[in-house]
């Protein structure tokens, strides 16, 4: 796959699944998480952003899949830090 423009490709972190007290969460109440690591990046985007983790705007982006997980296409322009 080829990303093309202004655009980042991530790999979002795990969401938790169980609360400390190891009480298991629904799937309806699980939240997405806003922090993943940059799979690929396009050409027009920061290459200082590939391979880091970053955290990103809420409710951004399309899920696709890439080598079988979902990933989530934004613009770099949604990344809101380094981590």
């Amino acid at each position: 796959m080829r990303i093309l423009g202004n655009r980042i490709l991530i790999l979002r972190d795990e969401s938790k699944t169980k609360t400390d007290g190891g009480i298991y969460i629904p799937d309806n109440l699980v939240e997405n998480r806003q922090t993943g690591k940059v799979v690929l990046i396009g050409s027009e985007a920061d290459k200082r952003l590939e391979n880091q983790s970053v955290l990103f705007s809420p409710h951004t982006g399309t899920v696709i899949e890439y080598n079988g997980h979902p990933h989530l296409l934004v613009f770099a322009t949604d990344v809101i830090a380094k981590l």
